[in-house]
């Protein structure tokens, strides 16, 4: 999803390096947390035996680049799906989306894998 929506988008002319970049590594200091009500089981109609159907997954939005085009559009938004680890090492470390956001006045988003990090659907019986 990422390099298709770098492809599709157009670069804003007259792109300055960003403040972030100035003063330091981006990152979560950069983004704001929320929190998705997200279904366990996306293939059964089933009710699991725990009882629990759904959890809360943890994501970051980082809106410091998005712009609005000149015909009115909201730029692209470049979503990061998590890996097998909490998500904040990505938001941290995920540097092309990082580099690319001001080019592309882009809204970054990393959602977090379940099981990992803070989305843990059976709370500390998710961990191994």
């Amino acid at each position: 999803i990422f390099l298709c929506t770098i492809v599709a988008a157009k670069p804003r002319m007259g792109f300055q390096v960003s403040r972030f970049f100035q003063e330091g590594q981006p990152g979560v200091q950069n983004c704001t947390t929320h929190w998705f009500e997200q279904d366990i089981d996306h293939f059964s109609w089933k009710t699991p035996s725990e009882g629990v159907s759904t959890y809360q997954q943890r994501y970051f939005v980082c809106d410091s680049f998005w712009e609005k085009r000149a015909n009115g559009s909201p730029g692209p938004i470049f979503f990061y799906v998590g890996n097998e680890a909490n998500v904040e090492l990505y938001v941290n470390a995920s540097g092309l989306m990082w580099e690319s956001a001001p080019e592309y006045g882009a809204l970054l988003v990393f959602a977090e894998h379940r099981y990992y990090g803070q989305s843990l659907p059976f709370g500390q019986k998710s961990t191994p």
